[in-house]
């Protein structure tokens, strides 16, 4: 009996070892399948290649994302970066232009595009690109940075100052960068980081203060004085000449106090009888001519030009030529400096506003 109990439970354990390594043979035999990426899976891959500036395998990823999901915009605007590191622009404009099919909002998009333009030399349309992305994110300090960079190339020196100070208003690391390409610490171009240099721009009327202080950060000191002095002053003679001069509703504290003293011990800008100059005072197109006149004839050395247009016909039916803004008027809009509101209407009582302004100032300060 025992006998028989011995050779049953013998029996049991070597069922048991053999059902164990049948199960253990079956399992190492199955087939061990790899999960199935998904095209987020490929985006990630690609972007970590492309960080890696694996270039090859970065646009092997996103082939195979693009096949998984054809309308994913940020793999298209990734593969434009890839192309744009390679200098394949025409290839990065395809994949841009893409990119902006599936998602008309996209920024990244369209700064691609802009960047395109930029090192193809096509300034103009890079910084329409550009501007059309402030419109759209105002507070992306990216497109203000290539704003100022076009500008810069384009030689508008205020306003591509001020396209470098907002940018890096909006995000600091962009000072590093700036300084490679501007002197900022220079103490013209430092004093355009106010934030009332910043306003002026944008204004659709600028005042009596917002042209002398473009008139400080646009032009050289030196020159402003050249017709005064009939000659170059030391700057101890300049800042003499600027300490004689006393306006009685400009304050020291004014954020423009320097800019107004210079511009009305130049001459550039004159007081009113009563010893006050009216900072808040509109300008207007008849008063800024003859500003830019003055300019003009400074830079150029050139007296002629205040007596040029003198007894000609006027083309200008609110203008008449014996007018005593009109030889300004006309120095102005030969020079492309002012346009008049229409053919025959020069429009002497508009007001001026800062783009007007600033671009008329850029020009003049060339000569």
């Amino acid at each position: 009996m025992r006998n028989a109990v011995f050779i049953v439970v013998l029996l049991s354990i070597f069922n048991h070892i053999i059902n164990c390594s049948s199960s253990q043979k079956i399992t190492e035999s199955r087939p061990v399948y790899e999960e199935e990426k998904t095209y987020l899976d490929y985006f990630n891959l690609a972007r970590n290649n492309f960080n890696e500036n694996k270039f090859d395998d970065a646009e092997g990823m996103l082939e195979k994302c693009l096949e998984l999901n054809p309308g994913y915009s940020p793999a298209s605007i990734l593969f434009g970066e890839l192309y744009l590191a390679r200098n394949e622009l025409e290839m990065a404009l395809v994949k841009f232009q893409q990119a902006l099919n599936q998602n008309a909002y996209s920024v990244s998009a369209r700064t691609g595009i802009g960047r395109i333009h930029l090192n193809r030399g096509q300034l103009d349309r890079a910084l329409i690109a550009f501007e059309n992305i402030i419109r759209i994110e105002s507070n992306n300090p990216e497109p203000w940075f290539y704003k100022g960079v076009i500008l810069n190339q384009q030689a508008k020196e205020f306003l591509s100052v001020t396209s470098f100070v907002r940018a890096i208003n909006l995000d600091e690391s962009y000072r590093k960068t700036v300084e490679e390409i501007i002197p900022i610490t220079d103490p013209r171009i430092s004093k355009i980081f106010k934030k009332e240099y910043l306003a002026i721009e944008g204004k659709p009327v600028i005042s009596k203060c917002d042209l002398a202080a473009l008139i400080g950060a646009v032009f050289n000191t030196r020159r402003i004085f050249r017709d005064v002095s009939e000659g170059f002053k030391t700057p101890e003679e300049l800042e003499s000449e600027m300490l004689r001069v006393s306006i009685s509703d400009v304050p020291e504290y004014h954020w423009a106090y320097d800019e107004i003293r210079m511009s009305v011990s130049s001459g550039l800008l004159e007081l009113f009888p009563d010893n006050t100059f009216k900072p808040d005072q509109p300008v207007i197109k008849a008063d800024f001519a003859s500003v830019l006149q003055k300019l003009t004839i400074r830079m150029t050395n050139d007296r002629s030009l205040l007596t040029k247009y003198i007894g000609e016909n006027s083309p200008y039916d609110d203008l008449n030529s014996s007018h005593w803004a009109y030889p300004s008027v006309r120095l102005a809009v030969d020079n492309n400096f002012l346009t008049p509101r229409m053919n025959n209407i020069f429009g002497i009582s508009d007001h001026i506003d800062g783009i007007t302004a600033i671009n008329a100032m850029t020009k003049a300060a060339k000569y």
